[in-house]
């Protein structure tokens, strides 16, 4: 490598703000960045066997004890052993015993739509599909929204974070999500959806 080239090299990463994290000042475990927020940066999974809704024979378990969780994890190896190479759902470990992912209701269950909610669900169903763009985004792969619950494979994120805005990268299609934290109101008749691209947002 010639001298100026290296020389432009070095200067460029000198000047580039610091990305670890600083220690917390207030006496908690908590990460922060150097401007002094918690520190979201860095790649994150998560994979889980955990369902999103409590299995009826866990009814009115919130957790499983140490023993449960590790017949449940061994039992659900079992069932997979005839998966596909390329799906990668995770498994659970002692230390996460939850019986479901859904926390704040206290059956561990989504709850039935009320009589509107299924009104607005059955209208919003296409009466007939004449094409690709009847179909919705999931679908056809443009999308499969941000953030999104663990699936069969491609379940990690990447998160980028700077004092104005969070970036959350998603493996699966390669999504991203756009977080300004400037306070400005959330995104309306700027948003525009492309196919093949995704959701862009104009400011």
């Amino acid at each position: 490598m010639r001298w100026p080239a290296l020389m432009c090299l070095l200067g460029s990463v000198l000047l580039m703000p610091p990305v670890t994290a600083a220690q917390a000042t207030d006496g908690s475990d908590v990460s922060r960045t150097p401007w002094g927020v918690p520190d979201l940066r860095g790649v994150w999974d998560n994979r889980t066997i955990t369902p999103l809704e409590r299995p009826r024979q866990f009814t009115g378990k919130e957790t499983l004890t140490a023993a449960e969780a590790t017949a449940h994890e061994a039992a659900t190896t079992e069932q997979r052993l005839g998966d596909r190479y390329y799906w990668d759902r995770g498994t659970r470990t002692v230390r996460d015993r939850r019986t479901a992912l859904i926390v704040d209701q206290a059956d561990g269950r989504v709850p039935p739509l009320t009589p509107a909610g299924r009104q607005r669900f059955e209208n919003g169903r296409p009466q007939g599909v004449n094409g690709a763009e009847d179909r919705n985004p999931s679908e056809r792969c443009i999308t499969r929204t941000v953030p999104r619950l663990p699936g069969l494979y491609n379940n990690n994120f990447q998160i980028f974070q700077t004092p104005t805005y969070v970036v959350i990268l998603m493996e699966m299609i390669h999504a991203a999500r756009i977080i300004p934290l400037d306070g400005r109101a959330a995104s309306g008749s700027g948003t525009e959806t492309r196919a093949g691209t995704g959701t862009a947002t104009r400011s």
